[in-house]
């Protein structure tokens, strides 16, 4: 279509690269090696009683602080400190003026504070060495007599025969308080009179045009703060940058800048982790703020025929694709944070030096899965059925007392001899069918009538003859008189057909007993809450009898499942592929924006605040009018990313590297989108996070309009093009033009308003 409007001056899209600039430059200087007690006393030594250790009850900055413990009742001595009388601390030279300075955190006042010229209490000391042991004493102002932190100093200068200095910290008690304890921490030593905000080499290390260095060995050499200005500011001759709200990453660039010098593109490596960042304003619209995009660089070509260099560049989700596990074994730490979505996405974007916004939703997602207890009377509630005794020593019976949890019935054993055994499943041969290579995990609530008895449990593994292939045992240890559980692991061998497991007690005695209760032998490594068939039910788990209560063995059936092995990280893996499945079953999304800021929010949300409208009017040609230079509105069933219905297949193999296969199912019948992911399955909802998404695509229109750089994903959409119903909608994806300003904008979930 042609359209008629007054043409607004091109937009300007500069760039500027991150760790191009000007030459560093130092503005100051932290002289005081070891400055904030993070490698050990490299430089300081005590005076007086006082003493001190490394501590990490508080620290001003970085990880430690120095413990100082006065040790005496004198009030003008104890102290740490560092230099000498006879030679200068690094940075220092006689006629020279300096400032010293130290946070200080006192836990309590002091009872007897001293407030003469000569008391080394809550201060910062400055001695200065001269001729003939001349010692002259240059000491701060004293820190208010209250607990908590404070930042004490002292200005000084050097005269000329001076033959060197001792610049210490005042930590001294009283008669009252010999063991005063003073936190001292972030001492800094720089040149002048002024007073000037602590640094140290890990103050700001990897800042773009302000950073902080070590001289020499961290934590153990001056520091330096240094600056430069930004550089060459490179103009975008053209490119695009998209936001698209289904995509990942969010933000993804393609800018060209003419070359400007030779060696610009060798300054220019995305394998360091360079940034970009690119400013688009319309010159046209100066009342607007222009759009600032904070991109990580990901690709660069220089074109020498046309001297031209184009920047691929993208928000930070691309870390998160990058970011795999570089190990050999399984990372299953990010389950301590199961209760909370947002702390399983905070546990992983932590690994890529990144935070959540905390606004937001947050979704539970505790591991819970199905299992079974595969006894058949696990907790003798009235009878031993399927019990046996393992030796002719232990006689068994049935007590109908109060067992584990205050529940009636448990078996009984009764000793005839110092050692004996009791079977948990009715035979001494394979009575429990298995599969090799599953494992298996075995318990029991076990307790002694008397001290002294040593306990163990254990499982024996058969092939189909019933001939033995490997006896599992833990070491005995003692029983008590209290109910304890006892657990242990196997693994069915090769050939394997069956399995018992069985308790054995040593170092009892005749007449002695001991008690079992509630028993449990379940698939897999973990051991499981107890549970049988009589278990009530809860909002997670139900569960059942598989036949005949307290004679059959027992199922639990999880609400919705989710297995464990959903948290393994396992090597090779990325920070993406391992949030997927828990961002699909909970219908979140989540992103990082141009200022990198990332955000957890609810997928579709439409920002009816912000209205981006398209619109052009009259018909086709010459005489149409509008912001819009192009347009489309396509209807399609044959578009992959379309569909009434939506399967998602997960595959993965468990720890025990058995394969699993479960579905998850939303929609209807019509065209249904299959979509495997080599995943654990995260429990029920990627199908109908999937579906919500894809059904709105069955209409979807673009629009190209001009001045459209404000233009984001989720803003309220009006299109209204000739031959068009007004569509109203969300959009879900927007290109900017570098080289003309025009923004293309798409859409989704349109319809007539």
């Amino acid at each position: 279509m042609t359209v008629s409007y007054e043409t607004p001056a091109a937009p300007v899209a500069t760039l500027r690269i991150a760790g191009i600039g000007s030459p560093w430059i130092e503005k100051r200087r932290n002289s005081c090696p070891d400055p904030s007690f993070e490698a050990g006393n490299v430089t300081w030594s005590f005076s007086g009683s006082a003493s001190g250790v490394h501590s990490t009850d508080w620290a001003q900055t970085g990880a430690r602080s120095m413990k100082v413990t006065a040790g005496s009742t004198n009030r003008v001595a104890g102290d740490i400190r560092y230099g000498s009388l006879t030679a200068f601390p690094a940075g220092m030279a006689p006629g020279g003026t300096y400032t010293v300075s130290a946070y200080i955190y006192t836990p309590a006042a002091h009872i007897q504070l001293d407030t003469s010229l000569a008391s080394r209490q809550r201060r910062m000391l400055v001695f200065i060495g001269g001729p003939g042991a001349l010692v002259t004493q240059v000491f701060g102002p004293q820190a208010p007599n209250e607990p908590g932190v404070h930042r004490v100093s002292r200005t000084f200068t050097i005269p000329a025969d001076a033959t060197g200095v001792i610049v210490s910290v005042g930590c001294a008690g009283s008669a009252s308080e010999p063991n005063f304890v003073t936190y001292v921490d972030a001492v800094q030593q720089e040149t002048g009179a002024a007073l000037s905000e602590y640094i140290d080499g890990d103050t700001n290390p990897d800042g773009d045009l302000e950073r902080t260095r070590w001289i020499g060995t961290a934590n153990a050499s001056a520091s330096v703060l240094e600056t430069r200005d930004q550089g060459e500011i490179l103009r975008a001759t053209g490119g695009t940058i998209t936001l698209d709200e289904n995509y990942s990453p969010y933000v993804s660039a393609s800018v060209t800048v003419q070359l400007t010098s030779a060696g610009i593109g060798e300054l220019i490596d995305p394998r360091q982790d360079q940034r970009v960042t690119v400013t688009a304003a319309d010159e046209s619209l100066s009342f607007l703020p222009p759009r600032v995009f904070d991109l990580g660089i990901r690709d660069r070509t220089v074109d020498h025929a046309q001297q031209t260099l184009t920047i691929e560049a993208a928000s930070d989700e691309a870390k998160l694709h990058d970011t795999k596990r570089l190990a050999t074994t399984i990372d299953r730490s990010a389950r301590a944070h199961e209760t909370s979505l947002r702390g399983i996405v905070g546990w992983a974007l932590d690994k890529i030096g990144a935070v959540l916004d905390p606004a937001g939703p947050d979704v539970d997602m505790t591991a819970q899965w199905n299992a079974t207890n595969m006894l058949k009377n696990p907790s003798a509630a009235t009878g031993i059925t399927d019990w046996l005794s393992g030796s002719a020593s232990t006689a068994i019976a049935w007590n109908s007392g109060v067992g584990v949890g205050g529940k009636a019935g448990f078996l009984r054993a009764t000793q005839s001899g110092v050692s004996g055994a009791v079977y948990l499943s009715g035979a001494a041969t394979g009575s429990t069918p298995v599969r090799p290579g599953d494992m298996h995990t075995v318990s029991a609530h076990v307790r002694a009538s008397a001290a002294g008895s040593t306990l163990t449990i254990s499982i024996r593994y058969f092939d189909p003859q019933g001939a033995v292939l490997r006896n599992v045992t833990v070491p005995s240890t003692s029983v008590g008189t209290a109910w304890e559980r006892r657990s242990i692991t196997g693994t069915a061998p090769a050939n394997a057909a069956s399995m018992v497991a069985y308790v054995s007690i040593f170092n009892s005695a005749s007449g002695r007993t001991w008690d079992i209760d509630d028993a449990m032998i379940s698939v897999g490594p973990v051991l499981l809450d107890y549970f049988d068939g009589s278990t009530p039910s809860t909002a997670n788990y139900i569960y059942a009898w598989e036949d005949a209560a307290n004679a059959s063995s027992s199922t639990r059936t999880a609400t919705p499942e989710r297995p464990p092995d959903l948290f393994d990280w396992a090597p090779g893996d990325s920070l993406f592929d391992f949030l997927r499945p828990f961002l699909e079953a909970s219908a979140l999304r989540l992103w990082c924006d141009e200022q990198r800021v990332w955000r957890l929010a609810e997928p579709g949300a439409t920002d009816f605040g912000n209205l981006v409208e398209a619109y052009a009017t009259g018909t086709y040609g010459p005489t149409s009018v509008g912001n819009t230079v192009d347009g489309r509105d396509v209807i399609s069933r044959d578009r992959d990313d379309w569909g009434t219905g939506v399967v998602v297949a997960y595959e993965w193999f468990d720890e025990t590297g058995s394969r699993s296969t479960m579905f998850d199912a939303a929609g209807t019948d019509g065209k249904v989108i299959v979509i495997k992911r080599s995943t654990p399955y995260p429990g029920p909802g990627a199908a109908a996070t999937i579906l919500a998404a894809i059904s709105q695509r069955g209409r979807t229109q673009s629009a190209t309009i001009t001045r459209g750089f404000q233009a984001s994903p989720g803003y309220y959409s009006r299109v209204t093009l000739p031959g068009t119903a007004q569509q109203d909608g969300r959009v879900r994806r927007v290109v900017f033009d570098l080289a003309t300003g025009n923004a293309e904008i798409s859409t989704n979930g349109t319809e007539n308003p």
